[in-house]
């Protein structure tokens, strides 16, 4: 596996990606904005997509912003099914530094994600929960074939 800075070379294929595992009917997409492929192209411009490779295709992917602060903000995030509950996203988001902050509505059942990947839970801010990855010593070997 290899992951990542998106390039303009994996727009078709991230915007297929995405389409695909960030839909209307999922209740953890709460934002229009997820659904912008003008955004997402910006965001690969920025150099703010890592991905997840697997002889060449996309397996995982995140849309960050390095903030002013040093930090990282999760913007949002997918996993190919067949990969879940194999902390792919989380080595992925291991290979591009720390800390990570998160955002996710208090009231959604999404927020079992962090509490299940290991995320500590910082505070709600205006109606959102913000979550923190902490630095772990996971590596490409935990995963399986």
């Amino acid at each position: 596996m290899n992951v990542r800075f998106a390039v303009v070379e994996d727009m078709k294929q991230l915007e297929s990606f995405f389409s695909k595992h960030i839909t209307r009917e999922n209740k953890a997409v709460y934002n229009e904005e997820f659904f912008c492929p003008l955004g997402l192209r910006a965001a690969v411009k920025r150099r703010s997509v890592v991905v997840m490779n697997r002889e060449d295709i996309i397996i995982a992917a995140a849309r960050i912003y390095l903030k002013k602060n040093g930090t990282i903000s999760l913007y949002q995030f997918a996993v190919e099914e067949q990969y879940r509950h194999k902390n792919l996203m989380k080595y992925l988001l291991s290979q591009i530094g720390y800390p990570i902050f998160s955002a996710c509505p208090s009231n959604l059942a999404f927020n079992n994600y962090y509490m299940d990947s290991k995320w500590s839970f910082v505070e709600t801010k205006e109606g959102m929960n913000i979550w923190k990855l902490e630095p772990d010593l996971l590596s490409e070997s935990t995963f399986p074939n």
